[in-house]
């Protein structure tokens, strides 16, 4: 859909993912504080008006969208059809086209972005497995950022288990065998000393949330090393869509230090640094500076942990979780979700958190979350600690943990 766009073949076996017909309300369009829409600003280097949300696609002027290819120094028509911020494909009106110099350069039809959106959610729905949707739509975004926002936000519901869990997983395994064009930003550990200016090198001057991985412990897969930015990628791509963050002010970053897994270093695809990963001291020098260098290149910045592993996951958080703004979500952030199901849970039944013992199926960073979290709104509530640690008992597939 939009200018260069392709589909994915068919299949007669494959029915649609998502229905054909645009849904309505299926989610709150992207808004900024003032629930005006979110404008994702050109990915240029000079700051310059933003174009639209996907969920205002129309309030594109031709003002903005000149300023912010002048900003990038590149001629009208390169600019428009090749910044996928900025790229309209087919729904740039004739007005447009004009002022831009698109003329022959599209075909002549102008489309409103409602149909481009018809005739992306069919090009989606002949992509034979969920992969080959997952790719489409990396490809889409890549091309014509409005209009991926638009046809997500339209099905949200539908759209979220291919661009996150649980496609995404599959795609991280394979990420170098399906990679098409590169997202976010890697720094390795070979950048160490040099991770200020290579910060500087991202287009964007304001970012409001950092997603940052190290690849070690994706999802429930292992060690992927680079090739588990599809998480952060996926997560910031919900985090517009959902939560209305504008997509410019999102940077999904993966740290490499190397993977212990041999089949990727063995893989002749593989995009990161082929070596056994970095421990200890070395390994924390490098992230203080990358976090530190986050923190202090884009001030007021939201770093979120993500799918690291246990052997640094905790200590990452706290040595930094009262130094920068900060949190691990597979710690923190599933945490919260679960007390939250635990107190609603109480409140069903009619008792207290105090009165139940927890019981949990492996002690990993999401378990040893949720049990300090349960502990602390136990002593909260008046439980002395020592009695609320004895309210939660971990186990794996050896048997219990026991003092």
């Amino acid at each position: 859909a939009g200018q260069g766009s392709m589909g994915c073949g068919s299949s007669s076996n494959n029915p649609p993912v998502v229905p054909t017909e645009q849904k309505k309300g299926s989610v709150m369009a992207p808004t900024d504080s003032s629930n005006k829409p979110v404008p994702p600003a050109a990915s240029a280097p000079a700051p310059a008006p933003a174009p639209a949300s996907a969920s205002a696609p129309s309030s594109y002027s031709d003002q903005e969208i000149a300023q912010a290819i002048a900003s990038a120094g590149k001629t009208c028509a390169m600019t428009a059809l090749e910044d996928p911020s900025i790229n309209k494909g087919m729904a740039f009106t004739k007005e447009h086209r004009k002022m831009l110099c698109l003329q022959g350069l599209l075909p002549p039809t102008s489309f409103p972005l409602e149909t481009e959106a018809q005739r992306a959610l069919m090009q989606l729905n002949n992509c034979p497995s969920p992969l080959d949707k997952y790719i489409y739509l990396m490809g889409l975004q890549d091309r014509n950022e409005t209009l991926f926002y638009r046809l997500v936000v339209d099905h949200v519901t539908d759209i979220m288990p291919l661009i996150y869990t649980p496609t995404v997983g599959e795609a991280c395994q394979k990420y170098g065998h399906i990679f098409q064009r590169p997202r976010g930003m890697y720094i390795s550990i070979e950048d160490m000393g040099s991770v200020k200016s290579i910060l500087a090198n991202w287009p964007s001057k304001k970012v409001d949330v950092v997603v940052i991985t190290d690849g070690e412990r994706i999802l429930g897969l292992g060690d992927l090393g680079t090739y588990g930015m599809g998480i952060p990628v996926g997560k910031l791509n919900l985090y517009t869509a959902c939560g209305g963050i504008n997509p410019d002010r999102c940077l999904p970053i993966t740290v490499d230090v190397g993977t212990n897994t041999q089949t990727l270093i063995d893989d002749p695809y593989y995009t990161g640094l082929k070596q056994p990963r970095v421990r200890g001291e070395k390994y924390m020098q490098f992230m203080e500076e990358v976090l530190i260098g986050l923190h202090e290149h884009f001030p007021g910045v939201l770093i979120q942990f993500e799918d690291f592993g246990n052997t640094t996951a905790f200590e990452l958080l706290e040595k930094y979780r009262n130094r920068i703004c900060t949190f691990n979500d597979d710690i923190q952030g599933t945490a919260s979700v679960t007390l939250a199901g635990l107190l609603s849970a109480t409140r069903m039944k009619g008792t207290k958190l105090k009165d139940e013992l927890f019981l949990f199926s492996g002690a990993g960073e999401a378990g040893t979350g949720i049990a300090d979290l349960i502990v602390e709104e136990l002593v909260a509530e008046g439980m002395p600690k020592d009695e609320a640690k004895k309210r939660c008992w971990l186990g794996d597939s050896k048997g219990l943990f026991v003092p």
